[in-house]
């Protein structure tokens, strides 16, 4: 080692002949000034190579795939027996390549018959931010069921197939507070007598228990916490009953963003993630109720924005605006997606 230690520095003296006379704290200096600019360009062509490795893998439909609802997974359906689809597209930049990109959406109910189920959604690609959306995919109901999408660009196509398991809104949401209640550590799950309930008294009570965490968060943590298990302890008792009342759901959704919110100030990572994950599981299932709630859509944003990913928090935010234009919660926090995107551009130099 040491001696091609001394070759490569007989070899720079030679390179560079004034340095044979050079005081020896001058010749390591620029020994390690050459190192470092071998370095710098090396680091460069490495960083060069894998962007353009990356821009090709995306521009190719390798890239296509399908992320809602995932493969082997769970549909929870409610009265409209829809849900809506989404995943990555590939992004194209030659805009004549863009005008000939096209998705075709098929679903077959597998059981008893294989039977296809006639579709009417509506695509939506984008091929800058590499997405897609088709609202909605419509089932025959409860069972299991088979989507193919195929992707096509130029004379090349693709397809996935995943296949999926459809379960009633009511069903899901009472496997989902029994698991989430264990977790917790609530007690037993007792739900509500239907004919004693007065919802627009419900209503009222947890509008003011969300204010109620709001007024302690994030000074009293366990008032806070105090709140959240009161809330839940209302809206579970009564989900399973009313699966489609847009009001419980979006009190359930929230009350979840504000656990996770709530977990991460006392750093409990793996409950802050679950918590997340549940909420936007109930934000998805309010928009396939209704595509156009405007709510729905920013709240998968805001849960987005915790889970530090600006740029489809942006995506989902846009969207409830493009519904209603002037939602302030929605521009508020699409300044903070934005501002989001620029830090992560000055800390990494890239978009996450």
């Amino acid at each position: 080692m040491g001696n091609d230690t001394n070759k490569f520095t007989q070899y720079l003296d030679q390179l560079l002949p004034f340095l044979e006379s050079a005081p020896t704290w001058l010749k390591i200096w620029i020994y390690v000034l050459i190192f470092l600019i071998f370095l710098t360009f090396a680091a460069l062509s490495i960083s060069y190579l894998s962007n353009k490795d990356r821009q090709t893998t995306e521009s190719s439909l390798k890239y296509f795939s399908v992320e809602n609802p995932q493969d082997k997974g769970e549909i929870p359906l409610g009265e409209s027996q829809t849900w809506i689809l989404e995943g990555k597209f590939p992004v194209i930049e030659d805009d004549e390549l863009a005008r000939t990109v096209k998705i075709e959406v098929d679903v077959f109910e597998t059981e008893p018959v294989r039977k296809e189920i006639d579709q009417s959604g509506k695509i939506r690609i984008s091929t800058i931010d590499g997405t897609w959306s088709y609202e909605s995919a419509r089932f025959a109901g409860e069972g299991l069921h088979e989507i193919v999408v195929s992707a096509f660009v130029g004379v090349r196509n693709v397809y996935r197939r995943l296949k999926v398991n459809c379960i009633a809104k009511s069903v899901s949401y009472r496997k989902s507070i029994e698991n989430d209640r264990q977790i917790r550590g609530a007690q037993k799950l007792v739900l509500a007598n239907p004919d004693e309930v007065s919802l627009p008294v419900v209503y009222q009570e947890l509008y003011k228990m969300q204010n109620d965490f709001f007024e302690h968060f994030p000074g009293d943590l366990e008032q806070s916490q105090v709140s959240i298990s009161k809330t839940l302890e209302i809206v579970d008792g009564l989900l399973p009953l009313f699966p489609d009342d847009l009001y419980l759901q979006n009190i359930r959704a929230y009350t979840f963003k504000n656990y996770a919110m709530l977990m991460e100030r006392v750093s409990r990572q793996t409950e802050f993630k679950r918590a997340l994950d549940e909420s936007a599981r109930m934000f998805e299932a309010i928009r396939e109720q209704d595509p156009r709630d405007a709510g729905a859509w920013n709240g998968l944003g805001s849960v987005m924005l915790l889970r530090r990913d600006p740029q489809t928090a942006l995506r989902y935010i846009e969207r409830a605006l493009e519904i209603t234009p002037n939602y302030k919660e929605a521009l508020h926090d699409k300044n903070t997606a934005l501002a989001m995107i620029e830090e992560q551009k000055k800390t990494t130099g890239n978009i996450q």
